[in-house]
């Protein structure tokens, strides 16, 4: 089995995460805190992960490159029975705490960071712990299914539209969109193309892209209409 492996690898990608999530952070709150900070530092970033991962692309051998071209693509075909317990366990650890922090969430989303701080809550602190607990939880699912893009912003945005902005409600509606959007993306990337079996990240890339410009589009006819 490769779980001991990919179990160093969740630590390394937990602890490099954790350095990502603390350059946004910082360099945000450099700018001002705002949303439009933290998505241009985050862009900034992933322009410069992204060259440090071609660097070791091009000094990968044939075997390397495969494996690393194979986790690229995101596959939930990939780990056993142990691996998803495990996953599974960790995941049912950390969730309590996101459900914890949904009245703070609320309230930092209604009233925006003087009325968070009125109420008691420290907006930078809970900022810091859910982004800690969304890194942990993400480095591990990824280490054992590799990339698997856009269901973080596809999910959340259906879950909104269904259920609301109460984060009781939202977070765990999310976390079941998005599991059946990536059930619903293997299944047609598993048949579609029989017997090619097209990975998930492939499919929910095909999908994400354009509901992301739908996305878009749609916020900028609301912010004109």
């Amino acid at each position: 089995m490769e779980f001991i492996p990919n179990t160093l690898i969740v630590v390394n990608t937990f602890i490099f995460s954790l350095i990502v999530v603390f350059i946004v952070i910082k360099l945000g709150e450099l700018r001002g805190v705002s949303a439009e900070s933290y998505i241009l530092v985050g862009i900034a970033i992933t322009f410069i992960n992204g060259a440090i991962v071609e660097s070791l692309v091009y000094f990968a051998t044939p075997q390397q490159l495969a494996q690393l071209t194979h986790w690229s693509f995101g596959s939930v075909r990939r780990p056993d029975l142990t691996t998803v317990l495990f996953v599974g366990f960790i995941l049912t650890l950390l969730y309590p705490r996101l459900i914890k922090y949904s009245w703070d969430l609320n309230t930092l989303a209604i009233g925006g960071d003087d009325f968070a701080i009125s109420t008691g809550v420290d907006p930078g602190l809970l900022r810091r712990k859910i982004l800690v607990i969304s890194a942990f939880a993400t480095s591990i699912i990824i280490a054992f299914t590799g990339l698997i893009g856009f269901v973080g912003l596809a999910a959340p945005h259906i879950a909104r539209l269904i259920v609301g902005n109460d984060y009781r409600r939202l977070v765990p509606s999310s976390a079941l969109i998005g599991a059946l959007l990536v059930l619903i993306a293997d299944t047609i990337g598993g048949t579609l193309f029989s017997p090619v079996v097209l990975p998930v990240g492939i499919m929910l890339s095909i999908i994400g892209g354009p509901f992301f410009l739908y996305l878009l589009l749609s916020k900028r006819s609301g912010a004109h209409g």
